[in-house]
């Protein structure tokens, strides 16, 4: 009961998507994806408290990648994206829930109200980035290109604070 209340309490939000740009096995990606990052937020709620977090999602610089050039479809690039989401989400959780100073991390990752996430404009950048704004309310996400994941991303989430 108390999972289905977290779901209820902050929606998903898959903002500003072409709908045109993406053939039904990418939407269909996109929609798996919101799924599992659903899973993996309601984790963060509970090891970290901010109930009332929102995720939004802007999935418009995906439509002007060189998918050739990234030897990728857009299909699989938005799988691999909702997979780097759920794992980024997943280090969150952990920042605060585990290690020395989790409860010092804890304390700041609450004020954590809107997580926005979008992919690098320019798709030759290699990795992620992120920034806190709104005195630590909001937290930028920009994914890299290819969507791969590096264990330094850790790293630069808890060198936010």
């Amino acid at each position: 009961m108390f999972k289905k209340n977290i779901i209820t309490i902050s929606l998903l939000t898959l903002s500003t998507f072409t709908a045109n740009a993406a053939d039904m096995k990418t939407k269909i990606e996109i929609k798996k994806a919101e799924e599992s990052i659903q899973e993996a937020k309601v984790k963060l709620v509970s090891a970290c408290g901010n109930k009332d977090v929102k995720f939004n999602i802007d999935w418009t610089n995906y439509d002007t990648y060189d998918y050739k050039k990234l030897r990728r479809s857009q299909e699989q690039i938005v799988r691999f994206s909702g997979a780097l989401i759920v794992k980024l989400v997943e280090n969150l959780t952990e920042i605060c829930s585990q290690g020395e100073y989790a409860e010092m991390y804890k304390s700041e990752l609450t004020k954590i109200s809107q997580i926005n996430i979008s992919g690098h404009k320019d798709q030759e950048l290699r990795d992620a980035s992120f920034k806190l704004e709104n005195e630590g309310e909001t937290l930028l996400m920009e994914l890299n290109a290819s969507s791969a994941y590096d264990s330094k991303f850790e790293k630069l989430l808890k060198a936010l604070w």
